[in-house]
């Protein structure tokens, strides 16, 4: 991964933090892996593209600090 990568990667997660903020979050599905919106004050989320409906622990973050060392992000070679 280079630096400027890693520098966009970073700027996603204070986006994300600045989200939060305001009372959003960006999440995703369990159950179908949509990306989707809640209010962080909502006691269940709803995902409008499957319906599975369940508490906010459920749901991951889509971005949050550390994500960019993720598995997903790391050099396979």
């Amino acid at each position: 991964m280079t630096d400027k990568q890693r520098a966009q990667l970073a700027k996603q997660t204070d986006l994300a933090q600045r989200m939060a903020q305001h009372g959003v979050n960006l999440v995703d599905c369990p159950d179908c892996g949509s990306t989707l919106l809640h209010e962080t004050n909502e006691a269940d989320i709803s995902c409008p593209f499957c319906g599975f409906e369940s508490e906010p622990a459920d749901f991951p973050d889509h971005f949050y600090e550390g994500f960019e060392q993720s598995a997903e992000f790391q050099d396979n070679d």
